[in-house]
C-alpha cells in the first residue's frame, strides 16, 4: 500500500467523498476539548466545505437534559458558521481535537440516529505506525479485500475503513464490526453505531502533527463478500452471538471455539437458574409488578456478568462496567436503592450513576448497550423473556374491562410511568441525604439562627475583569496576527499613537474591534478625529441612540447628523450638547413645537410600525402624497443629500439597508454598543389583536381558521388568566417553555404547512392609502402645490386614514407560529392579558457584517456577549484598550437597608428614601442624582437615559444612585434565550446559571457606567463620593473596587446614615436603645413605664413585645445578652488582667468590628475564642460604651422583623422592673 498523506481541506473533502458524504448529506462533528469536553456540531456537506452549526443540549423546565428516545440527549442548532472548515481548523490549531460520526446521523448522535451503514473500520494502537501498516497489508491479503481508506490519527494508530457497495442493516454492520475489531485485536467500543471517528485535514496540536489521509482506493464490497472474507480467518467456527462477543470482551479468543452452552454467561445463567427458580410470586396480578418483585428477590445476584470482578464491602460491591472499557476496573456498583426497593446498578459513564433495575440491565446485556430501550409490545415479550430466564412463571393475563385489542401496551404504559415516579423518589431521597450532610455540620457550627431563606442567584457578586492576557501595542504588531490572538491590546497613551494603532488594525484586516477604555477616557473624542483615507475607506457611520444630541465635541464637529423623519420637533433649553447647543427632542404631550416637520405624514408611519407592518415598504405613503413635491417634505430629498457625506452620524436603525447600499468601504463607529447593538425585535398584542385576525381568516380563509381554531381556543383562555393559576402567574408572566407546554399539540409538519398559508391569509388591505390626499393629481402641478398642500393638511381624509390605521389589527399570527414552530427563530412569553413575541431582528448584524469595519466603543461590554450579538467566533474580535487609570480619589458607599429600590415603592419606602435624599442634599447641596425615570425630578436624571454616553455630571464631585439598574428581566432573558438557544428559565423559582452570568453582566455594566458618571479620574485633585442606595437580593458592590483600580468602598447602613431612614421596626428598635442609653446616663431604673415614655408607645404593648418567643434566635439572643449585660449590670466590675489577646480584642479588634457591617456568626466566632462565660463577661467589661452600644445596634439587623419589634426581651429580665 502507497502511502498518500494528503492534508488540510483537500484531506478533508476526499474522505467524505470516498465514505459517502456527498453534498446535502447531513453529518455531525464532535470536538474535544483539552480538558476532555466535547462540543458537538451539525452540518450539511457542501461542494467544497462544510455548512456547521453549533449545538447545545436541550434542556427541560428543571434544567436537565432531556433524552432523545434514539439515545442521547436532544440538541439544539445555535450558532451557524458557513465556513465549517476554517473554524474546526481553527480549533485544531488552538488544541482542540475533530472527530465525526461516520455511520451518518440523523437529527442526533444516539446509536439508534444512525441511518447509513456503507463501511466497516477498525484500529489496532498496540504497536508502531509501521508495524500498523504491515499487519493492515497483512490481513488484508489473507482476507482478499483492500480498505478504501485509511486516516492516520496524528498519534499512535491508523483508522482503516473498508467500503461497503451498499446499505446494510445495524445488525449487520454490529456483526461485521465486531469481527473486524476482534481480527485486528482494536478498540471494542467502536462496535458502537455512533463511535466517532477522527477527520483528516486537522492539526492535532499535542502531538505536534496533522490528522492525514495516507491511503485510498476505488475498492468496495458487497455485504455477502465482506462476510465471506472476514470468515476466512476460521475465528467464528460457532457464529458471534452477542453472548459469544460479551464474553471475548472479558475472556479473550478461546471462548470464540466453544459451544454456545459453554459459554461462561450461558453457565452462569443455568446455575443461577437453579438457584433462584421462583414460581408464583404471590400477589402479582400483572408483568409489572412480576418484574419489580422479581429485581427485588434476585437482589445483588441479578448483576451477573462475569466481566464484573465484584469487590465487594458491606452490601456494595465495584466492578468493571459491561458497557465501556474502564480503565479503574471498579466504575460499575452495585448497592441497594435509596428507597429500599432491592438493589440497582450504576456507572457514572453509562447511567450517570443513576441506579437501574435487574430488567434493564438484563436488556443492556442481551443487547450490548442500553440504548434503544423496547417500547409497546416488544418490551411484552422481552419482560416474559426476562422473567422466564429467572425461573418465573408467568400466568396469562385477561383483557381488561375496556377491552383493548392490545391490553399488554397499557402494561408497558403502566411500567413506564412507574419507573419516571420512582426516578423522582429516587431523586429526591437522595438529594435529601446530600442535603443532610451539608446541613449538619452548618447547623452544629451555628445552631438557633432561624430559617434558612430560599437561595436566589446573585446579580453582582462575579467582578467583570477586563479581558487577560494583555499585550502590549507597537507598530507592525499586527503583521504577527498569533501574538494577539484571544488578547487584549494595551494601547499607547498619546493620542496619534492610538489612531495610527485603530488605522493599522483596520487596514490589517481587522473586521470587528472592540475598544474597551473606562468609562471618561476619551473612546468617542478619539473616534471623533478618524478620517476616512478615500480608497480603502469611502465614509465613516457613527452610530449613536440619541445621534443628533452629541455629547462629545470631535463628533457634533465632525460628523454630519443625517435627517430624522419627524413632525415638527421640541427645543429642550434645560440639557446641551457638547457644543452648547440645546437638545433637539420628539415633543412629548403639552410641548413646543419649535422646528418645523420635515414630513406632515410621520405619525402615519408610526402607526404602520406599530401593526408590525415594514415601514419603508410601505411607499405607498410617500408615493401618492401630494406634499412630496413640496417644501413642507423634505425628508427624503434632505436624507439622500445627508448620506453623501463622508462622515455621518445617525441611529442603526435609520442606516440604508445593505441590499440598497455599498458598505464595502464604510467603517461604522458603534457608540455604547451593548445597550445599541440590537439582535430581536418584540411584538406584544392583547386580545383585541386576536379578535381581528380571527375575523380576518374568517373573511379570507375559513378552512386555515378551523386549522387553528385548538390554537385561538388555547390564547383565548390565556388572555382571560384561565393558566394563571396553574402555572403561577409569576411578575414577569409565563416563559417561553410555560407557553410551549400550554399550547396545543401540532406536529412540526402541521406548523410549518400552517406559516406557509398564514403568511398570505392575514395579509392586511392596505390599499386606503393609495388616494391618500382624495384629489386629482393633475391639479397639483406647478405653482398649485402650495396652494394644495395647506387644503390638504386639513381634509377630513387624514382623520379617516388615521381611523383606518388604528382598525387594523397587529401583523403577529405569522411570526407566532414561526417562533413556535421553528427552532430558535423566536420566543414566546405573556403577561397579564398580552402575548409577546421576540424575534430575530437582523439588520444591525447585516450592517455589520457588510461594512468594512465595525469599530465598537464600550467600557463594559465582554468580548463573548459581542461574539453572541455578532454570531461569530469570539477570538475574530480585536479587544483594545489603554491602561487603566487610578480612582483613589474616588469613594462609594453603598447605603443598604433600603430594600430592592426600583419604579414601584410603597410610601413607606418612599418616605424612607426622602430622609436619604435629604441627608445627601444637607451634605452635598449641589450634588448629582440618578433616579429611576418615575421619580426623578427635572434636576436629576434617571437610570437608562443618563447612566451612559453622558458627560452631564462630569463637573459635580458627588453623585446619588437610587436603585439597581436592572433592565427588564424578561425581556434580557428572551434576548438571551434567541442569542444562545438557552431556556433562561430553569423552573418558576431558578434562572439558568448562564443567564445569571449573563444578567450579572448587564448589571454589573450599568452600575459601573453610572458610577463613573463623575469621570473623577479626570479631577485628581478633588475627592469625589457616589452614593449607591439600596439592596442586592444577595450580594455586594465589591466588583467596583476591582474595576475601579485605588477606589474606596464603603458599606453603610441607612439607620446610621439618619435613624429616618430605617425601616418601622429599626426606628423603634433604635428608639428603645435610645431610651435605655438616655435612662441609664440619668442613673435612674431601667423601668418599662421609663422606656414606653421616652420611645411613646404604651406600657402594655412593651409587655407584650417582652413575652414573645424569639423562637430558634437563642444564639443571637445569647450574645445580646452578654452584651446588654456588659452595658448596664450593676456587676460588671470584673476584676483581673486580661491576656495579651484578650486585651487586643477589647481594646483594637472589637471597636473595629463595631465600625463595619457586623454578623452574628463573625461575633459567636470571636467570642468563643474568648474562652468561658466568665472570661466573656471580663473582657466585655473592659470594652467601651459606645462600642458595645454599636454592637447591639448591629447585630439587631440581623433579627427579621416578624420576629423583632423592640429590643426589650433581650434585655435581662432583672432590668425589666415592673413599676
Amino acid at each position: 500500500m502507497k502511502k498518500l498523506e494528503l492534508s488540510g481541506k483537500a484531506a478533508l473533502l476526499a474522505q467524505l467523498k470516498l465514505q459517502g458524504f456527498y453534498p446535502d448529506d447531513e453529518i455531525w462533528a464532535k470536538v474535544r476539548q483539552p480538558d476532555g469536553k466535547y462540543n458537538v456540531y451539525c452540518g450539511t456537506v457542501t461542494t467544497d466545505n462544510i455548512d456547521l452549526w453549533f449545538c447545545q443540549r436541550k434542556k427541560d423546565s428543571s434544567n436537565q437534559p432531556i433524552q432523545d428516545p434514539k439515545g442521547g440527549s436532544e440538541w439544539v442548532k445555535t450558532k451557524h458558521f458557513q465556513d465549517g472548515y476554517n473554524l474546526l481548523r481553527h480549533k485544531s490549531d488552538q488544541g482542540d481535537e475533530i472527530f465525526y460520526l461516520p455511520n451518518h446521523p440523523q437529527g442526533g448522535i444516539g446509536a439508534g440516529h444512525c441511518s447509513r451503514f456503507n463501511k466497516i473500520f477498525a484500529e489496532c494502537d498496540d504497536r508502531t505506525i509501521p508495524e500498523q501498516w504491515e499487519l493492515l497489508q497483512e490481513i488484508s491479503n489473507q482476507l482478499g479485500i483492500t480498505p478504501g481508506s485509511v486516516i492516520y490519527s496524528g498519534g499512535k494508530s491508523l483508522h482503516f475503513y473498508y467500503h461497503l457497495n451498499e446499505n446494510i442493516t445495524r445488525e449487520e454492520w454490529q456483526l461485521l464490526q465486531r469481527k473486524l475489531i476482534i481480527i485486528f485485536k482494536s478498540d471494542k467500543a467502536i462496535q458502537n453505531p455512533n463511535r466517532e471517528m477522527r477527520l483528516a485535514g486537522f492539526a492535532r496540536k499535542s502531538k505536534g502533527t496533522e490528522q492525514t489521509l495516507d491511503f485510498t482506493s476505488d475498492y468496495t464490497y458487497s455485504l455477502n463478500e465482506i462476510t465471506t472474507a472476514l470468515d476466512k480467518t476460521e475465528q467464528f467456527p460457532y457464529g458471534l452471538s452477542d453472548t459469544r462477543w460479551s464474553d471475548w470482551r472479558t475472556h479473550g479468543d478461546h471462548v470464540l471455539t466453544l459451544p454456545e452452552n459453554e459459554l461462561p454467561t450461558n453457565v452462569q445463567r443455568a446455575k443461577q437458574s437453579e438457584k433462584k427458580r421462583v414460581t408464583g410470586l404471590a400477589g402479582s396480578s400483572n408483568l409489572v409488578d412480576l418484574i419489580k418483585e422479581t429485581s427485588e428477590r434476585l437482589g445483588p445476584d441479578a448483576f451477573n456478568w462475569p466481566g464484573h470482578n465484584w469487590q465487594t464491602r458491606g452490601n456494595r460491591s465495584r466492578g468493571c462496567c459491561p458497557w465501556h472499557e474502564s480503565t479503574t476496573g471498579t466504575s460499575g456498583w452495585v448497592a441497594p436503592k435509596k428507597n429500599g426497593t432491592g438493589y440497582g446498578y450504576a456507572c457514572p459513564t453509562c447511567t450517570d450513576n443513576h441506579q437501574i433495575n435487574a430488567f434493564t440491565y438484563w436488556l443492556g446485556l442481551r443487547n450490548g448497550s442500553l440504548e434503544n430501550y423496547p417500547t409497546g409490545k416488544n418490551w411484552v415479550i422481552l419482560a416474559k423473556e426476562f422473567l422466564a430466564d429467572f425461573g418465573v412463571i408467568v400466568p396469562e393475563f385477561e383483557k381488561n374491562s375496556l377491552d383493548y385489542s392490545e391490553p399488554e401496551l397499557e402494561l408497558y404504559k403502566e411500567y413506564v410511568e412507574r419507573e419516571k415516579e420512582q426516578e423522582k423518589v429516587d431523586d429526591y431521597l437522595s438529594f435529601k441525604q446530600l442535603v443532610g450532610r451539608i446541613v449538619k455540620p452548618i447547623k452544629k457550627l451555628f445552631q438557633g439562627f432561624g430559617s434558612p431563606k430560599q437561595p436566589v442567584e446573585d446579580t453582582t457578586k462575579e467582578p467583570i475583569k477586563q479581558p487577560e492576557p494583555t499585550v502590549n501595542y507597537y507598530p507592525g504588531i499586527f503583521k504577527t496576527p498569533e501574538l494577539i490572538k484571544g488578547k487584549t491590546l494595551i494601547l499607547p497613551t498619546e493620542e496619534s499613537e492610538i489612531t495610527a494603532a485603530i488605522y493599522e488594525a483596520i487596514y490589517t484586516d481587522n473586521k470587528d474591534i472592540l475598544w474597551l477604555d473606562d468609562p471618561g477616557m476619551g473612546k468617542s473624542y478619539l473616534a471623533g478625529l478618524l478620517e476616512p483615507d478615500g480608497t480603502i475607506i469611502k465614509q465613516l457611520i457613527y452610530l449613536a441612540a440619541d445621534h443628533a444630541n452629541p455629547t462629545t465635541k470631535t463628533i457634533e464637529a465632525n460628523f454630519h447628523p443625517v435627517t430624522r423623519r419627524h413632525n415638527g420637533l421640541h427645543i429642550d433649553d434645560s440639557r446641551q450638547t457638547s457644543l452648547g447647543n440645546p437638545y433637539q427632542l420628539r415633543p412629548q404631550k403639552r410641548q413646543s413645537i419649535d422646528i418645523p416637520g420635515n414630513c406632515p405624514k410621520n405619525d402615519l408611519f408610526s402607526k404602520i410600525e406599530s401593526k408590525n407592518i415594514n415601514v419603508e415598504g410601505t411607499d405607498k405613503i410617500c408615493e401618492n402624497c401630494i406634499l412630496f413635491q413640496t417644501h413642507n417634505c423634505t425628508f427624503k430629498e434632505d436624507r439622500s443629500n445627508d448620506l453623501k457625506q463622508v462622515k455621518i452620524r445617525t441611529h442603526p436603525d435609520s442606516t440604508p439597508i445593505p441590499s440598497k447600499y455599498d458598505y464595502s468601504k464604510v467603517g461604522l463607529i458603534w457608540d455604547e454598543t451593548n445597550t445599541l447593538f440590537t439582535t430581536n425585535k418584540s411584538i406584544t398584542f392583547p386580545k383585541d389583536d386576536i379578535d381581528k385576525t380571527v375575523s380576518l381568516l374568517y373573511q379570507k380563509d375559513r378552512i386555515l381558521l378551523e386549522e387553528l381554531t385548538p390554537l385561538f381556543d388555547i390564547l383565548y383562555q390565556l388572555v382571560k388568566g384561565d393558566f394563571n393559576k396553574e402555572y403561577k402567574h409569576g411578575l414577569y408572566g409565563f416563559s417561553d417553555s410555560t407557553l410551549r407546554e400550554i399550547l396545543p399539540k401540532y406536529t412540526h409538519i402541521n406548523l410549518l404547512g400552517l406559516i406557509m398559508k398564514v403568511g398570505e391569509a392575514t395579509q392586511q388591505d392596505l390599499s386606503f392609502l393609495e388616494d391618500v390626499d382624495g384629489l386629482d393629481r393633475k391639479d397639483t402641478r406647478g405653482d398649485n402645490a402650495a396652494k394644495y398642500a395647506s387644503k390638504i393638511l386639513r381634509r377630513e381624509s387624514y382623520k379617516d386614514i388615521a381611523r383606518e390605521l388604528d382598525n387594523l389589527g397587529i401583523e403577529w399570527l405569522f411570526d407566532f407560529l414561526q417562533a413556535w414552530g421553528i427552532d430558535n427563530c423566536g420566543v414566546l412569553s405573556y403577561q397579564w392579558g398580552k402575548l409577546t413575541i421576540t424575534k430575530r431582528d437582523v439588520k444591525h448584524l447585516r450592517l455589520a457584517d457588510n461594512a468594512k469595519f465595525n469599530l465598537y466603543l464600550d467600557a463594559t461590554i465582554s468580548r463573548e456577549t459581542l461574539a453572541l450579538k455578532r454570531g461569530i467566533d469570539p477570538e475574530q474580535i480585536l479587544v483594545m484598550r489603554r491602561a487603566k487609570p487610578d480612582y483613589s480619589n474616588l469613594t462609594v458607599k453603598h447605603i443598604t437597608g433600603l430594600g430592592n429600590i426600583n419604579g414601584d415603592r410603597s410610601p413607606e419606602k418612599q418616605k424612607r428614601l426622602v430622609a436619604v435624599k435629604q441627608e445627601i442634599a444637607e451634605q452635598y447641596p449641589d450634588h448629582a442624582a440618578i433616579e429611576w425615570k418615575q421619580h426623578a425630578t427635572d434636576n436629576e436624571g434617571y437610570h437608562f437615559r443618563d447612566g451612559r454616553g453622558q458627560n452631564r455630571f462630569e463637573t459635580k464631585t458627588t453623585l446619588a444612585i437610587y436603585g439597581v439598574p436592572v433592565q427588564n428581566l424578561g425581556s434580557l432573558a428572551n434576548e438571551f434565550q434567541l442569542l444562545t438557544g438557552i431556556d433562561p428559565q430553569i423552573n418558576q423559582e431558578h434562572y439558568h446559571p448562564k443567564f445569571v452570568e449573563y444578567l450579572q453582566e448587564h448589571t454589573q455594566g450599568e452600575i459601573i457606567q453610572e458610577v463613573a458618571r463623575l469621570r473623577s479620574h479626570r479631577k485628581p485633585e478633588q475627592q469625589h463620593t457616589v452614593y449607591f442606595c439600596g439592596d442586592f437580593k444577595q450580594g455586594s458592590l465589591d466588583f467596583i473596587q476591582e474595576y475601579f483600580t485605588g477606589c474606596t468602598l464603603e458599606k453603610i447602613e441607612a439607620l446610621n446614615l439618619t435613624p429616618d431612614a430605617g425601616s418601622k421596626s429599626e426606628r423603634l428598635r433604635y428608639a428603645i436603645l435610645q431610651s435605655v442609653k438616655e435612662v441609664h446616663a440619668t442613673g435612674r431604673k431601667i423601668t418599662q413605664r421609663a422606656i414606653a415614655s421616652i420611645v411613646g408607645i404604651t406600657q402594655g404593648r412593651l409587655s407584650q413585645v417582652a413575652s414573645e418567643d424569639f423562637g430558634g434566635w437563642s444564639k443571637l439572643k445569647k450574645i445580646l445578652v452578654f452584651l446588654l449585660d456588659s452595658l448596664y449590670s450593676k456587676t460588671n466590675n470584673f476584676s483581673g488582667p486580661l491576656s495579651e489577646d484578650q486585651q487586643w480584642l477589647a481594646d483594637i479588634y472589637l471597636p473595629l468590628l463595631a465600625e463595619d457591617p457586623v454578623s452574628p456568626e463573625d461575633l459567636a466566632i470571636t467570642l468563643d475564642a474568648v474562652g468561658d462565660e466568665q472570661e466573656i463577661k471580663l473582657v466585655l467589661s473592659r470594652v467601651p460604651f459606645h462600642t458595645k452600644l454599636l454592637l447591639i445596634i448591629k447585630l439587631l439587623t440581623h433579627v427579621p422583623d416578624e420576629f423583632v419589634s423592640l429590643i426589650t426581651p433581650l434585655i435581662p429580665k432583672e432590668l425589666i422592673l415592673t413599676s
